[in-house]
């Protein structure tokens, strides 16, 4: 049974590509903001879904690569701060490696060497213990939604990388709402959301810079 890719799949095996199809009902098409090294957050045009393929598994990739930018920066941020303890630091020291491998394995399906890094602000949600948890529920719960909502489009090359990706983005998501004194898992299945929908979210909360 597949797991999570460890950071040694993510950084450096050919063989972390993926299996099945949960991945994409409308996922942006990064066309030439992708061709000339930069991925545009809003305004790009909507990739019409197409037979899967090598090349929409690249635009699906660059899409996610987002959400792994934001989670790896929020970590690095909150760490920085040096106010979380015990078991808090130790869930931001975990998870925050593991986003940062996600995003390592992302970066080189996409060929990302020369897309620009986007720069966060994540306000208070840094600055205390409480804001902290908080934001890391809703920040790892909009990353496995972008995951879940992405993923019929791809191959299943493609998907074999990405499901090992999305089981263990459900495990920051419990571990985090454990941590908050929530269920860690309070319904049977997870719905999914569109691009449009994540790309909203994103830019409601402020995060991006």
């Amino acid at each position: 049974m597949d797991v999570g890719p460890t950071q040694g799949d993510l950084r450096g095996d050919e063989e972390g590509r993926i299996g099945r199809s949960t991945f994409l009902r409308r996922a942006m098409m990064l066309g030439g903001a992708l061709a000339a090294g930069e991925l545009v957050l809003y305004g790009a045009p909507r990739l019409t879904v197409s037979a899967p393929s090598p090349s929409q598994d690249r635009a699906i990739f660059a899409f996610v690569l987002l959400l792994e930018e934001l989670q790896s920066a929020f970590y690095a941020k909150a760490l920085s701060g040096g106010m979380l303890k015990g078991e808090q630091l130790q869930f931001a020291q975990t998870v925050g490696a593991q986003e940062n491998a996600h995003l390592a394995y992302l970066r080189k399906q996409v060929g990302a060497s020369k897309l620009k890094t986007r720069r966060f602000q994540f306000g208070a949600s840094t600055i205390t213990a409480s804001g902290f948890l908080s934001a890391a529920v809703g920040i790892e719960e909009l990353g496995l939604d972008a995951y879940n909502g992405q993923a019929p489009n791809l191959t299943s090359a493609g998907l074999r990388g990405a499901g090992r990706i999305i089981s263990v983005e459900a495990r920051h998501v419990a571990w985090a709402r454990s941590l908050q004194g929530a269920l860690p898992a309070p319904t049977a299945s997870d719905k999914g959301r569109s691009q449009g929908e994540v790309l909203s979210r994103v830019k409601q909360l402020g995060y991006v810079a």
